[in-house]
């Protein structure tokens, strides 16, 4: 309401927050792949190996390394091989150490890290 000398002439009154003037803005266009030629080798991009980071910036699980050989699980592959051995002598073949320290290793290489292998045997 247009009471006052301070008013404006399109009737809002001069204490009252005014909209903003509608005013022109320039809006650059959106760049382009060739607003930026680049006249150079193609370069190769490096093998940078694994993310060591998921999609949410936090560590990724790793592989835990493989436990050492317990004094509980060499007792274990002890008697396993005590059998092993029992049973092809009962199926009438003979047995060297040469064969039961391959069926060891076969079976060490899915516990152990591969330099604790011979440590093992």
């Amino acid at each position: 309401m247009k009471d006052k000398a301070a008013d404006d002439t399109d009737g809002s009154d001069a204490n009252s927050p005014r909209p903003a003037r509608c005013e022109k803005t320039y809006v650059w266009p959106a760049a382009t792949a060739g607003d930026f030629p680049y006249h150079g080798p193609v370069v190769a991009v490096p093998d940078q190996g694994s993310d060591p980071l998921d999609e949410h910036g936090a560590p990724r699980a790793t592989k835990a390394p493989p436990l050492p050989l317990t004094p509980g699980r060499a007792r274990e592959l002890r008697a396993r091989s005590l059998d092993w051995t029992a049973d092809q002598q009962a199926k009438g073949l003979n047995v060297s150490t040469a064969d039961l320290e391959a069926e060891l290793r076969i079976i060490l290489r899915e516990e152990v890290s591969p330099s604790e292998v011979e440590t093992a045997i």
